[in-house]
């Protein structure tokens, strides 16, 4: 069912996402939002933080810098400047990159090292539209006593030879 759910939700199975990606979906089967938009939260938290916030072209990071610590300060505070398209840049004590890397567009500068870009994958979405109340008992190799749930989602078998079904309870 997680599988199933997280599929529904990320387009991915569970094995490929981290887990807590598996209980933020498994969560969002009853979610609950708020008047004027979910994303209020977050800015609220930044807002609570004392943060600065950044938005259009000064927002807009196009590199990032890890500023190796020198002999005289302590190993544990490294910084990292960050610059921005305007051309301006400032230093930081933490980084945290809250977008899709491969979208960013942002350059690890002076180093080696690189996000890894991860393998698009087709998404196949199958919507059934019908007048009928109940799915079909024959379909799904169920007697007539036995009521189909309204919500249906697939996972691969574990030999990946054709989706299982996995069905979840409707609310009434």
């Amino acid at each position: 069912m997680i599988n199933g759910v997280t599929r529904a939700n990320y387009a991915q199975q569970v094995n490929q996402v981290h887990p807590l990606v598996s209980m933020v979906a498994m969560g969002a089967v009853n979610q609950f939002s708020i008047q004027g938009g979910n994303a209020q939260i977050s800015k609220r938290f930044l807002e609570q933080s004392g943060a600065s916030i950044r938005t259009g072209l000064r927002g807009d990071v196009t590199g990032l810098l890890h500023l190796r610590p020198s002999s005289s300060t302590s190993p544990s505070h490294a910084q990292w400047w960050v610059g921005t398209r305007d051309g301006h840049g400032e230093i930081f004590d933490a980084v945290i990159v809250a977008t899709p890397w491969h979208d960013s567009r942002i350059t690890l500068l002076d180093t080696d090292r690189s996000v890894p870009m991860y393998e698009m994958q087709k998404v196949h979405v199958t919507i059934v539209v019908t007048d009928a109340s109940q799915p079909s008992h024959d379909y799904f190799h169920y007697g007539p006593s036995f009521k189909v749930p309204l919500t249906i989602v697939t996972t691969p078998a574990p030999d990946r030879s054709a989706p299982e079904v996995c069905m979840l309870h409707d609310a009434v």
